[in-house]
């Protein structure tokens, strides 16, 4: 009779066991299954890749939605920051800089996501620089002229793109930038320099970012030359 009570208890210290291994197995997998979630969510933030050779400008720019143009007047829609050299004549707007300055023209309108700036410009050095909230645009950069600068209008963070930064100095580009919920594009005279849907501010959610003007210029010693901004809010 002892035996028999002696392998009941056996068998019942057996199935607790097995229990409780069927539950940490499954606590350990959905935990692995979570940070791997949480680890491909970083991972393309990080990457936010570039699929700009998927795409043509006409695809992009047809899809549009308009709500509302906005022809940017250079001399009562633009206030300057810093101590650049500001000049309109002819209906072009030269912003000259020093070595160090990184000045910058803001528009007085802010303007929310999503939206679309076409700008015609031109610099006699280098710097191409267009920002809205944290993030910035660099064409024609100092450091490595044919490197494409991108820094997240969100998080803040930075990406280059090797080869897709080049301007040529002293001619016109005409240049656009999409700010949009679920992409961004840069498109320079017709050619789709960068198109990606992993921007860190698409990932967490666009209708976070807060309405901003937008803003314009150029760095060290250049000449940045505008004969035409336009913004479109979009639908």
């Amino acid at each position: 009779m002892k035996k028999i009570f002696i392998v009941i208890a056996l068998i019942l210290c057996a199935a607790m066991l097995s229990a409780v291994m069927t539950s940490c197995d499954s606590q350990s997998k959905k935990s692995s299954e979570t940070a791997t979630e949480s680890g491909e969510t970083a991972s393309e933030a990080e990457n936010a890749e570039d699929i700009s050779e998927n795409m043509t400008a006409e695809e992009i720019l047809n899809d549009l939605k308009v709500k509302q143009e906005h022809t940017i007047d250079f001399e009562n829609d633009l206030t300057l920051q810093g101590t650049s050299v500001v000049n309109v004549e002819n209906g072009v707007l030269d912003v000259t800089t020093s070595a160090t300055d990184e000045d910058r023209m803001i528009t007085k309108q802010s303007f929310s996501i999503p939206f679309k700036v076409d700008i015609t410009a031109k610099t006699d050095n280098s710097n191409i620089r267009f920002n809205y909230n944290n993030g910035e645009i660099i064409l024609g950069w100092e450091a490595q002229p044919n490197v494409l600068s991108v820094r997240d209008i969100g998080e803040n963070q930075s990406y280059t793109y090797d080869g897709k930064g080049g301007i040529t100095v002293g001619e016109y580009a005409e240049i656009s930038w999409i700010i949009h919920n679920d992409y961004m594009a840069l498109i320079v005279d017709g050619e789709v320099r960068n198109y990606s849907v992993k921007y860190p501010y698409i990932l967490a959610g666009a209708e976070k970012i807060q309405a901003a003007p937008f803003e314009f210029g150029t760095a060290w010693n250049s000449t940045l030359s505008v004969s035409e901004l336009k913004i479109t809010e979009l639908e």
